[in-house]
């Protein structure tokens, strides 16, 4: 295919990813999103968004492969601070006080409100307003639209945000001495990660930062509920959520599906914060005896045996493969024969061909002239894995990777889910115990 001739396809994928993009956003009498909203779009919030998010995969990765094939490179390498305007937005409340102000505040005013300097609280509004977070409604005066409402201190955008540009920056920034220093080169301990040296090991790990900076981690467990569209939950009794925090998959799994037992398991300072949370969102799965929280440390301990489901989502990529091996080992031996484990992680793609040769696929294969990756479609899943490899010294892991930590724990993979971010991996035991 010559050059122009995948521009021309990549210009086509973008007219078709749009049209399927539209499609579902107008179905049920809906209508498109509108950037100057103030309310979120149905979609925004719904779980079954797995076709958008796929079609939406295509279209920012035709968008930006078509970007970078015609724009000047400098255009696409050099010139990026979104994360340090938007943890301005989130430290200092900014999306919470224009929440009062629907209409938009002058600058001046939003700025007094936060002890600023007007002119250059707008030089950081400026920029996010130019990619669609923030209405600038005429000039200096600025107001919420339905991007920027993720960013009120409420929102878990705003505390997973907080997380990537108060603690992840500062493991980025070290990341060059940290790949080449003599200490920190081979070693894949949580305490050498990036972030711990470049706070000059002042924390254990990152788990232990966090935990000192209470208002960041109160934030970032308000994370994201999913309850997995087409997976067939109503089939199975019982579900054992390891690692299971404050409930963000559990709670919506319990409010759906009423004859369901569901255990959660995570440390014992987390499953007292959880009592509290469940008691309140979804009392009563919690206090008919639906819902057991129950402390576990996964790398010592079996979790609830006999169960249907155990259930591990964003869990391994905290651990270096011996850390995740005892965990998997832990989860084999309280499995009956019936039961199924499931991994919801990212799985990283090669943007090169492959030929797979391990008879998994790990999601659908982007059409050409694509990066077979997905290119941009999928590029949080890369700033996922630095994410992991800055905070915990760790990483997400490619299929093979997942194959390799299966055999060596008596499981084998039996479905990949694509979920056009994440994947769900179904796993059963290879052999019997």
């Amino acid at each position: 295919m010559s050059e122009q001739a995948k521009v021309l396809a990549l210009l086509s994928l973008i007219n078709s990813a749009t049209t399927d993009a539209l499609a579902l956003y107008t179905a049920d009498d809906r209508d498109v999103p509108d950037l100057r909203s103030t309310v979120s779009h149905p979609l925004d919030t719904a779980d079954d968004t797995v076709a958008l998010k796929k079609a939406i995969r295509t279209l920012e990765g035709a968008c930006q492969q078509l970007c970078a094939t015609l724009a000047p490179p400098q255009h696409t390498m050099v010139g990026n601070f979104d994360w340090a305007c938007i943890r301005v937005v989130v430290e200092h409340g900014i999306a919470d006080i224009l929440d009062k102000f629907p209409s938009g505040l002058y600058v001046d005013e939003l700025a007094a409100k936060v002890g600023m300097i007007g002119s250059k609280l707008a030089r950081v509004l400026r920029p996010l307003a130019s990619k669609g977070c923030f209405i600038e409604v005429s000039e200096d005066v600025f107001a919420n639209n339905r991007l920027s409402l993720h960013l009120r201190t409420s929102e878990g955008v705003a505390g997973i945000s907080l997380v990537m540009t108060k603690q992840v920056a500062k493991g980025a920034h070290v990341l060059t001495e940290n790949l080449a220093g003599s200490r920190y080169a081979t070693s894949f301990d949580p305490g050498d990660a990036p972030c711990m040296q470049a706070l000059d090991h002042k924390y254990k790990d990152t788990f232990e930062l966090l935990r000192s900076d209470v208002r960041t981690l109160e934030l970032s467990c308000l994370h994201f509920s999913l309850t997995i569209p087409g997976f067939p939950w109503q089939k199975y009794n019982s579900v054992v959520d390891l690692g299971s925090g404050v409930g963000s998959f559990s709670r919506p799994l319990a409010k759906r599906f009423s004859h369901m037992q569901i255990t959660c398991h995570d440390l014992p300072e987390v499953i007292e914060e959880a009592k509290d949370i469940w008691s309140k969102d979804a009392p009563d799965a919690f206090t008919s005896g639906r819902v057991t929280l129950a402390p576990l440390n996964f790398f010592e301990q079996v979790p609830e045996s006999g169960r249907d489901v155990y259930y591990l989502r964003y869990v391994l990529h905290d651990w270096h493969d011996p850390e995740s091996i005892a965990i998997l080992r832990n989860v084999r031996e309280a499995m009956a024969p019936h039961s199924r484990l499931l991994i919801q992680d990212y799985v990283l793609r090669s943007s090169a061909p492959l030929d797979n040769q391990h008879g998994l696929d790990a999601g659908d294969i982007a059409p050409e002239p694509l990066l077979p990756n997905f290119g941009a479609g999928n590029a949080r899943m890369y700033s996922q894995d630095l994410t992991m490899f800055f905070t915990h010294n760790a990483r997400e892991r490619t299929m093979i990777d997942f194959i390799n930590l299966a055999n060596q724990t008596g499981f084998l993979i039996v479905k990949v889910w694509d979920l056009a971010e994440t994947c769900l991996l179904e796993l059963e035991m290879a052999l019997p115990k």
